[in-house]
């Protein structure tokens, strides 16, 4: 007897983590190739766990050793960005 098989909604893909919002789904669907799901109904689009997520989750990258430093290495400079420092002086309290 075959496996029964599992229709995710945009829901159960936010629940289990694998996307956020429609606007990531939409990019995922141009730039990686996420799986576009099948039409249940006028409003109703479903993903098979199986045949769409699994497999597509396969080809994805664990982890990008290098692509994490250079965040990384962003996101300090953003704090350390001229305008976040102006910020904080602003809410510091006067010395005195």
């Amino acid at each position: 007897m075959s496996e029964l098989e599992i229709w995710l909604s945009f829901a159960d893909l936010q629940a289990t983590g694998v996307v956020k919002n429609w606007q990531t789904l939409k990019d995922w669907q141009k730039k990686y190739n996420f799986p576009p799901g099948r039409l249940f109904g006028k409003n109703s689009r479903r993903w098979s766990k199986q045949r769409d997520i699994d497999p597509w989750l396969q080809t994805r990258p664990v982890e990008d050793a290098e692509l994490i430093q250079i965040m990384r290495e962003r996101a300090a400079r953003s704090v350390e960005s001229p305008r976040h420092i102006s910020k904080q002086r602003k809410n510091k309290p006067p010395s005195g």
